[in-house]
């Protein structure tokens, strides 16, 4: 089995558990979760790769935004999913699966909208992250 962590905001707390002081650096942040992550290295059975698969809806140091319909992230994940004309409109190669890369390009170019249309987002805020990139691992599956 996998183990999922989708966050709305990364701001809520690190792999450790306690909450982000806005002195730690972006790049303790990202290899402590990173480390958290990355699952034992073992040479036979199941954790032979992580069984971790990340996607958040920020980056260190930064927000997620909501509206009176819900997060923005969340709503470009289920948007990517729900059935639309037979199909997920996340499912880019149309194999009726959605990767976890395709759920995190669905909540990105989503954001990315809201993002760029958005006068009070700021520019560097809801920035869709993902861990590990490319992944291949079935979110959805019609």
């Amino acid at each position: 089995g996998a183990y999922i962590k989708a966050s709305d905001d990364a701001e809520a707390a690190d792999a450790g558990g306690e909450p982000f002081s806005a002195s730690r650096a972006a790049d303790a942040f990202n290899n402590s979760f990173i480390t958290a992550f990355a699952g034992v290295t073992a040479k036979v059975g199941e954790l032979k790769t992580s069984k971790y698969k990340v996607i958040t809806a920020c980056a260190y140091a930064t927000n997620s935004w909501e509206n009176y319909n819900g997060g923005h992230f969340t709503r470009g994940i289920v948007n990517g999913a729900v059935l639309s004309a037979g199909r997920m409109p996340a499912d880019a190669n149309r194999n009726s699966v959605v990767t976890q890369q395709e759920a995190y390009v669905s909540a990105r170019n989503y954001c990315d909208t809201i993002n760029n249309a958005s006068y009070t987002i700021p520019s560097w805020d809801l920035k869709v992250q993902v861990y590990p990139a490319n992944s291949t691992f079935s979110f959805f599956q019609r």
